[in-house]
């Protein structure tokens, strides 16, 4: 009787007699996972693999989920964690390497895209008032997008950006929230711009204060007194009621761009330049 081919060297063996293919029983022996496994539905006699292909089982099993890894590790291409390097055309000509940022900073663009806290806010602070500083004729773009920020250091942005002599020029890309529709409010009239799919979100100013009634009291108070301050500048900057302002912001209230730009929130929707492409013949194709 012929051997079982085994793909491991020592490992053939010959079938018994009572499993024989033309038998109800198996003619391989029931195996799940690494190791051999007792008789199942089909197969009632023990079965009697030696240890050796066990052995060498698990070994080859082991070197080929090894192989696997290092294939996929070897042909995974990371997206860089770290800002992109740019070069950057120099006033005095020729080019410089450097950050992306840093190039749009250069160019009096500032991107609030992340939420905002007390080092983002002083990063923006510092950048805005050294723009400023070396050339106030020149507009100031500030792309505003993103979940807000903390109530302080948003309002140092926007009590700065009303400080500056520069004029300003704010641009609402995406979804804003929270104390970004005040910023982007805050731009020069006929210079406040909005993309078709911006949505923007006014949210009440909510605080967390925690002690004793007095101490509730007086954060209360503060934040009325800011919320207060917050719709009269949006009653400056859009043209509307107060009372009016204060009764649609006591709720969560969400605009779209044709919205916003009725409320006064905006002046005008930016839709993204189209560039008509030239068909031109190159050939007859491959047909």
């Amino acid at each position: 009787m012929a051997a079982i081919f085994s793909p491991f060297p020592g490992c053939a063996r010959t079938p018994s007699p009572s499993c024989s293919p033309s038998s109800t029983r198996c003619f391989f022996k029931n195996r799940s996972g690494l190791g051999a496994q007792s008789s199942g539905l089909f197969c009632s006699e023990r079965s009697d693999l030696p240890k050796t292909f066990h052995k060498k089982d698990k070994q080859f099993v082991r070197s080929s989920r090894l192989r696997l890894n290092v294939a996929c590790r070897a042909g995974m291409i990371m997206m860089p964690i770290s800002v992109p390097i740019v070069p950057y055309r120099m006033p005095g000509g020729g080019y410089q390497w450097i950050d992306l940022n840093n190039a749009l900073f250069r160019d009096r663009i500032i991107c609030l895209s992340q939420f905002i806290d007390e080092g983002f806010s002083n990063a923006i602070l510092g950048t805005l008032l050294y723009l400023d500083s070396v050339n106030s004729s020149e507009v100031l773009n500030i792309l505003v997008m993103g979940s807000g920020g903390n109530v302080q250091p948003s309002l140092q942005i926007y009590d700065t950006m009303g400080s500056l002599s520069s004029p300003i020029s704010t641009f609402a890309l995406g979804y804003l929230c929270n104390l970004s529709g005040y910023i982007l409010a805050a731009g020069d009239k006929g210079k406040r711009y909005t993309m078709p799919t911006s949505v923007i979100t006014f949210e009440p100013i909510a605080g967390a204060a925690r002690g004793n009634a007095d101490d509730i009291m007086n954060e209360a108070n503060e934040l009325a007194r800011i919320r207060d301050y917050l719709f009269k500048q949006l009653e400056l900057k859009t043209g509307q009621p107060f009372e009016k302002i204060k009764k649609d912001m006591a709720r969560r209230k969400l605009f779209a761009a044709q919205a916003a730009i009725d409320y006064g929130l905006v002046d005008q929707m930016v839709p993204p330049p189209r560039k008509d492409k030239k068909i031109e013949k190159i050939g007859d194709g491959l047909g």
